[in-house]
């Protein structure tokens, strides 16, 4: 069924047809919003200004989501909190915001207000255009000027990237399946299509910062595992933590998997990785990686949506913890790999199948360590160019 489908979307839309791409900076932005300065901070004190109002007006005027997130020292925060210096849970906080009951006493909502401004910031999500106007628009309305409010954009896209991507020449045919992207010349998909008999599966990716385009070792290390499994992998449920581009998790689907789900930290390439599937007619179902940490992996814009976040969670934390699955896929370096370790088994049924590559052969002992402690027997399965990929099965 995979193959039949990528050649309906060669024929019917062409190799080099682009979609409109869903992570696209014209589609898709993002931004930290702060006061401006002391005198706007003063005034959101004064008028009794909670970060949750503004949050709300941009909801109100185009915002997909905000999340409310901390910033600067907590000291003050956490003190009225009455706990040691640390980051609170947002619902905590936000307490701080509720009229006390009559009679309870307590410090003046402007008082909680003055904490709040010095230690929170709003990410803002915007599908669209119009933030910029908005945020002065907010800043008029509610504060009495357009440069009440500082916008810190977040990059949607990383151009260096994207550069190196689109100057990576030809396709990759990995065994059964050819990794094309947009920008690759129409021509040279087709002969490379026909070239091959039987002809290999397409798969089209957007052109963007995700990780995945099928030239890098690792890559293929992961592709060529999926292929020489395809049998196990027919009917199977499978999953893709540290998904990127989405390749490995469509690759399986091509491979005749029933499903597959991604897991990220970057919302960049949770964007990048739906709009692959949307091209591709794919059902790739996308999370945002739970408990991540962006010292660990590169990211164009690191996206962890907190549990006070409000309006709509592009991709929600997951995904749900009764879910498992028969075969996991991880392309990553060793300190994720043994961060997401507990939840990447926790995942997987008994039995099930898990592959790690991103590695290099220093790295192996520490990682099988880690994954024996969980119940899984990795054993080295292939190289590549230095990279290595790990295998094994899940006791039972």
């Amino acid at each position: 069924g995979g193959r039949v489908a990528a050649h309906a979307v060669l024929e019917r839309r062409g190799a080099l047809e682009t979609l409109p791409a869903v992570r696209d900076g014209a589609l898709w932005q993002r931004c930290l919003v702060t006061l401006s300065s002391e005198g706007a901070r003063a005034r959101a004190v004064q008028a009794e200004l909670e970060p949750d109002a503004l949050a709300t007006y941009f909801l109100e005027h185009g915002a997909l989501s905000v999340d409310l997130t901390w910033c600067g020292s907590l000291q003050d925060l956490s003190t009225a909190l009455g706990r040691q210096p640390q980051e609170p849970p947002l619902p905590d906080a936000l307490s701080l915001l509720r009229p006390p009951p009559a009679g309870a006493g307590g410090a003046p909502l402007k008082a909680h207000v003055d904490l709040f401004w010095n230690g929170i910031t709003l990410d803002v999500v915007w599908s669209g255009q119009g933030l910029t106007a908005a945020v002065e628009e907010a800043g008029v309305r509610l504060l009495g000027s357009s440069e009440a409010l500082t916008v810190t954009e977040i990059k949607m896209e990383d151009e260096h990237w994207a550069s190196a991507v689109r100057e990576q020449s030809y396709p990759e045919l990995l065994g059964k399946i050819l990794v094309a992207h947009t920008q690759h010349v129409a021509t040279d998909v087709e002969q490379m299509l026909a070239s091959q008999s039987p002809p290999p599966m397409l798969l089209t990716l957007e052109v963007g910062s995700g990780f995945g385009f099928g030239e890098h070792p690792t890559t293929r290390l992961c592709i060529r595992w999926l292929q020489a499994r395809e049998e196990a992998l027919r009917g199977k449920c499978v999953l893709d933590y540290g998904c990127g581009t989405g390749v490995l998790g469509l690759s399986s689907l091509l491979l005749g998997a029933s499903a597959a789900t991604g897991i990220d930290c970057d919302l960049t390439s949770l964007l990048l990785a739906q709009a692959n599937a949307a091209r591709n007619e794919l059902a790739l179902e996308l999370y945002a990686a739970p408990d991540a940490d962006k010292t660990e992996w590169t990211c164009v814009s690191f996206y962890a949506p907190s549990e006070g976040l409000r309006g709509e969670r592009v991709f929600p934390p997951g995904p749900p913890s009764d879910r498992r699955f028969d075969v996991a896929v991880s392309n990553m370096t060793q300190k994720p790999l043994k961060r997401v370790a507990k939840h990447l088994v926790g995942a997987v049924k008994p039995g099930g199948l898990v592959a790690l590559s991103g590695l290099r052969v220093e790295h192996v002992p520490g990682v099988v360590k880690e994954y024996a402690s969980l119940g899984v027997d990795l054993q080295q399965d292939s190289t590549d160019d230095g990279w290595v990929l790990l295998s094994g099965r899940k006791a039972a």
